[in-house]
């Protein structure tokens, strides 16, 4: 089954929310339980954060079921004069 990416834009605290998927095809969201989570606790799930997850449908519509949190960059690099250089300043914003 192919694994899609997406964004979470709800969370409830009963252990469920929704997932935006990145490509906009569809109108319906995700539903996600917290029993779909993989390698994930629900915790650590905040609204707009990007998560990669398998889709089935149900008949209640759609839901995504092994949702992993996808790694964000903690750092960027910025361009001087001569080079570019990686600095704390950057790893701290």
């Amino acid at each position: 089954m192919k694994r899609q990416r997406g964004r979470v834009i709800r969370i409830y605290e009963n252990g469920y929310g929704f997932i935006k998927d990145n490509d906009n095809t569809l109108k319906d969201n995700y539903f996600f339980h917290i029993s779909g989570l993989e390698d994930t606790v629900f915790e650590d799930i905040s609204i707009g954060m990007p998560v990669e997850y398998q889709s089935i449908r149900t008949d209640k519509g759609r839901e995504a079921i092994k949702v992993k949190r996808l790694t964000m960059k903690v750092w960027k690099p910025i361009k001087i004069q001569r080079k570019w250089d990686l600095t704390w300043k950057n790893i701290l914003e």
